[in-house]
């Protein structure tokens, strides 16, 4: 999270691997919450904790869908060039 709050990256697929690191640990907390008794659980005993998880996960996917789209829309290559 330091570097993708930094502002300073070499190149944008260094910026999108990781955020191919966080999004990937979401999907891993993400499995978790599809447990429905878990979900129950959570959803009972800390909802702001659960609103959260779901609207910062997703956030996370639709940013590097923007990224990845940005990226392909630009021509830009893996050193961060125009191809």
């Amino acid at each position: 999270m330091n570097q993708l709050t930094g502002g300073r990256y070499a190149s944008l697929d260094i910026y999108l691997n990781n955020m191919n690191i966080i999004v990937d640990i979401y999907r891993d907390v993400g499995m978790n919450l599809k447990d429905p008794g878990f979900q129950s659980y959570i959803k009972k005993h800390d909802q702001d904790l659960f609103i959260t998880v779901l609207s910062l996960g997703r956030s996370m996917i639709l940013m590097k869908n923007l990224l990845l789209n940005m990226k392909r829309l630009l021509g830009v290559g893996d050193s961060g060039t125009e191809k």
